[in-house]
């Protein structure tokens, strides 16, 4: 990205933070569409994909957003083996939506 393309996005940020909530949705949501008409150039099957120039390419937009201060830090993804579910505990005694239920009649 060049050094001019960089400002540009810093200035627009700048602004965008500085409206209101309302206003900054409104003015996404407007950008949005010509944004996707500039980027609809002609991609290459996703066969033809170089997954290391996926991954590089991943790796700069992550660093752009930390840069920017979007990003705090780059998360690593979890390994399938960390993402197990706790395991569910047994709680006696009468399950707590039938007590909502009763307490509303």
């Amino acid at each position: 990205m060049s050094e001019l393309n960089t400002q540009q996005m810093q200035r627009a940020l700048t602004v965008l933070r500085r409206l209101p909530p309302r206003e900054r949705l409104r003015v996404i949501a407007q950008a949005l569409p010509e944004a996707e008409r500039e980027l609809a150039s002609p991609m290459s099957a996703p066969g033809e994909a170089d997954a290391v120039s996926l991954a590089a390419a991943e790796a700069r937009f992550q660093q752009q957003l930390v840069d920017m201060g979007l990003l705090v830090e780059i998360p690593t993804p979890l390994a399938a083996h960390e993402r197990q579910l706790p395991a569910l505990l047994e709680v006696p005694g009468t399950p707590l939506s039938e007590i909502i239920i009763a307490e509303r009649r």
